[in-house]
């Protein structure tokens, strides 16, 4: 029975909120979804660094 409920989720909620409130969930959203650079160790750089060489002999 729940599956049938078309609930429109946040989208209901933001028309009570200040456009100050709704901007800084947005921002704490794309805060969550952001993901940091990863470490690469030397066996990463070595085979970019392959990659890169083999695309530049393709040319």
């Amino acid at each position: 029975m729940l599956e049938n409920i078309r609930d429109r989720g946040d989208v209901k909620w933001t028309a009570m909120m200040l456009s100050e409130h709704v901007a800084e969930l947005h921002r704490w959203q794309n805060e969550d979804n952001y993901e940091g650079r990863p470490e690469l160790d030397d066996y990463d750089l070595q085979a970019i660094q392959y990659e890169i060489e083999v695309a530049q002999k393709r040319e």
